[in-house]
């Protein structure tokens, strides 16, 4: 049942966020989410558990929020905004468990895939799941990866230690409490995100958005990353560069 899962992944959480929090710096916890509201919505197909959805309606603590052909923009109670791809689907929670599809995050919400907690401050991260299979990027902040099993993963075997990664980097999930190593996004790949429709296709912009092209140039200095447009959303510069990675960090 979904009341046990989400008991076992908060156990989980606290006790990994206790253990990591002994001589490393660790990923700040958010306030507590219990609720959505819908700010926007790209097309009509929005529903709130399988109620029809229009904007101001609210998804409670538990409750799913699922597109079909459309999109969505939510405010969580703690003002952070997240928003959902063509056939997504999320459950509201401490932890917005990510069922299937895309949801970009800007804010203190952490975010639940594949048997994992996302754990962030203040990130914006994109997140794209199908069943256990999933791909989480992070655009600019950090996030810490921390494994959550549930009451049926208690013969998983292998389980992955914490993982802190940064602006720039993206995580692979082939299945449940799986993840593959750590790679860097390219120069096409980051831009591509910034000009997609989760980005393109709404209105007002998104808080921290007006921080990615700077990020962009800082960590892909010879791709032409996307500019601001008049309208607060971003635009491909005319001649695409190489698609290069970014520079790795010196070490000291």
């Amino acid at each position: 049942m979904r009341w046990r899962s989400r008991f076992w992944t908060w156990i989980c959480a606290c006790l990994c966020g206790g253990l990591l929090a002994v001589g490393t710096a660790v990923v700040p916890a958010v306030s507590q989410i219990d609720s959505a509201t819908i700010l926007a919505t790209i097309g009509d197909a929005v529903f709130v558990e399988d109620d029809r959805a229009t904007t101001r309606d609210t998804a409670e603590f538990g409750e799913e929020i699922r597109t079909e052909n459309a999109l969505a923009e939510v405010e969580f109670n703690n003002a952070a905004i997240g928003r959902m791809g063509e056939y997504a689907r999320a459950i509201v929670g401490q932890c917005v468990e990510v069922e299937n599809g895309q949801l970009l995050v800007s804010g203190p919400v952490n975010g639940c895939l594949s048997g994992f907690e996302a754990q962030v401050q203040g990130t914006i991260y994109l997140i794209d799941t199908t069943g256990d299979r999933g791909e989480l990027k992070v655009l600019e902040g950090e996030v810490l990866l921390v494994p959550v099993p549930g009451e049926d993963d208690i013969e998983i075997e292998n389980i992955p230690d914490p993982v802190l990664f940064r602006s720039g980097e993206k995580i692979f999930f082939p299945g449940r409490l799986q993840i593959d190593r750590p790679r860097f996004l390219s120069g096409r790949e980051f831009s591509d995100i910034l000009t997609g429709n989760l980005f393109r296709e709404f209105d007002r912009p998104l808080p921290g958005q007006d921080s990615l092209p700077q990020v962009c140039r800082r960590l892909f200095p010879r791709y032409p990353c996307p500019e601001r447009d008049r309208d607060g959303g971003f635009v491909r510069p005319k001649q695409p560069g190489p698609n290069l990675p970014p520079r790795r960090p010196r070490s000291r």
